[in-house]
């Protein structure tokens, strides 16, 4: 169970739940830009492809965990993320 408040908010566009977070790694960052091109719609804003170097090591998917987003993720609840 997450103690952390979680901030994160799904909104619909298109009949597709839109997962909002922030986000903070690189690696998981290109896994899921490697998985969008399988069967998962992810948009990606220009602030990552401006300043990705700016990103520290840390996850910050908005109180969500690495293992709780990727559940999410695998499990198909998210459809689309727009990184901010």
């Amino acid at each position: 169970m997450i103690k952390k408040k979680i901030k994160y908010k799904f909104i619909k566009k298109e009949n597709k739940n839109i997962f909002l977070f922030r986000y903070k790694n690189i690696n998981l960052l290109n896994k899921i830009k490697y998985l969008s091109k399988i069967n998962k719609l992810i948009y990606f804003n220009k602030y990552y492809y401006n300043n990705h170097n700016k990103f520290n090591s840390n996850y910050q998917v908005f109180g969500l965990s690495r293992h709780a987003f990727l559940k999410m993720f695998y499990k198909g609840l998210l459809t689309g993320i727009i990184v901010n």
